[in-house]
């Protein structure tokens, strides 16, 4: 999510934010899974200026919340990777025990 937000606010730098669009810091918020919920931390972006209305969309967090095929893919990437964890966990097991 942060390089999708770097794409439309621009990279954050330290020192007076240029643009019109700035980075507001970070939100605990949930996406969907499949069946499941994922707590994950979105970069919060803000137009300047006065007036109400002033969050801006991150792409790929919108992408998420809205297709369920998505959700399943990246609950399958995050099942896979947890299964190679495991086997490597295993596999330095035996080497420290033989």
């Amino acid at each position: 999510m942060t390089l999708s937000a770097q794409e439309v606010a621009g990279p954050k730098h330290p020192g007076k934010a240029a643009g019109e669009i700035g980075w507001y810091g970070r939100q605990q918020t949930t996406i969907p899974l499949a069946e499941r919920k994922l707590r994950v931390e979105k970069p919060r972006l803000r137009r300047k200026g006065p007036g109400a209305e002033k969050e801006v969309a991150i792409p790929a967090y919108e992408a998420m919340l809205g297709n369920s095929r998505l959700g399943r893919q990246q609950l399958w990437i995050l099942e896979a990777k947890l299964q190679d964890q495991n086997q490597e966990q295993g596999v330095a097991k035996k080497v420290k025990s033989a």
